[in-house]
This record gives C-alpha cells, sequence and structure tokens, in this order.
C-alpha cells in the first residue's frame, strides 16, 4: 500500500525528461557562450528545451483520489493508514506546488465535466469506508465464533476424556 501510494509522488518528484532537458539547456548555453556559429537547431526546439512539460490535472486527481480511496479502503484494518495517507496528500501537495511553479508549463484549461467527476468519485468515499468497515467487522465476528467453537469442542472433549478416566 504504501509503494503504490509513493510511487506516483517519487515519479512526479524525479521526473527524467526534466533532467533531459536541463542537460540540453546547459549545453545550448554552453554552446550559446563559446559563440559557435552554425547552430542546427531552429527556435520551436530550442523553446522546447526551455519550456517545461503540460501539467496533467487528470492525473493529479486520478492520483489524489487513488491515495484517499486506498487510506480509506485499509484504515479499518490498519489503523497506520490514515497518518500514511495524510502524509502522503501533504507530500503530494508540495510536489505539485513545485512542479507547478517551477517545471510545468501553464496548465490547459479544465472543464467542468473533470471536476464533477472528481466530485462524484469524493461522495463514494463514505460508502467504501462502511463497506470495508463492515467486512472486517464480519471477519473478527468469524473469527471470534470460529475459535470459541473451537473451545467449546476442546473442553466437551476434555470432560469426556475427564469422565472415562474418572470412571476408570
Amino acid at each position: 500500500m504504501i509503494g503504490n501510494i509513493y510511487k506516483y509522488i517519487l515519479i512526479e518528484a524525479l521526473d527524467p525528461l526534466w533532467y533531459y532537458r536541463l542537460y540540453k539547456r546547459k549545453q545550448l548555453k554552453k554552446e550559446a557562450n563559446c559563440n559557435k556559429a552554425g547552430h542546427s537547431l531552429n527556435q520551436t526546439t530550442v523553446n522546447s528545451y526551455f519550456e517545461g512539460s503540460p501539467l496533467d490535472m487528470g492525473k493529479n486527481y486520478a492520483s489524489i483520489i487513488k491515495i484517499l480511496f486506498l487510506t480509506v479502503f485499509y484504515g479499518p484494518l490498519l489503523p497506520i493508514a490514515y497518518p500514511i495517507g495524510m502524509v502522503a496528500l501533504s507530500i503530494m501537495y508540495w510536489v505539485h506546488k513545485y512542479t507547478l511553479l517551477r517545471r510545468n508549463n501553464r496548465p490547459f484549461m479544465m472543464g467542468k465535466s473533470l471536476i464533477r467527476k472528481m466530485v462524484g468519485y469524493l461522495e463514494l468515499l463514505p460508502l467504501l469506508y462502511m463497506v470495508s468497515f463492515s467486512l472486517l467487522i464480519i471477519y473478527v465476528i468469524s473469527l471470534e465464533q470460529s475459535s470459541s467453537g473451537n473451545l467449546k469442542k476442546d473442553s466437551h472433549s476434555r470432560t469426556y476424556s475427564d469422565r472415562k478416566l474418572s470412571e476408570q
């Protein structure tokens, strides 16, 4: 669960395409400082090295929903999932803030349909929490019944064997 939550954050923070663009920028700056004539690059290629990658809000929303759903689903079984999810969301916030302000170019305009879909998914969180908590309760009750049934059998067989021993 932890790996699944933090995987996207690490991919976003350690974007290999970004580091490739930084490398290309440094090469272009060295060539410009050396005043090398005969550059074979056109302006659009140079612009692609100096502008950031576009921000995909749909992917960001999907990762937030995934973290929330995993946290709510595993929360009743593992209460440590709530702080892990909270830390993951706060780290994701800061990574997205940094990449938006420093790396990405201006995001595309979103339609209202994406926002409505995300709110629709958020409305499912209480239902998911209720289902996962109910499954946990059913599992615990079945464990208690099976263990108490084993104790009754053991106590019954012991008393029966004790009776046989006492009769002899």
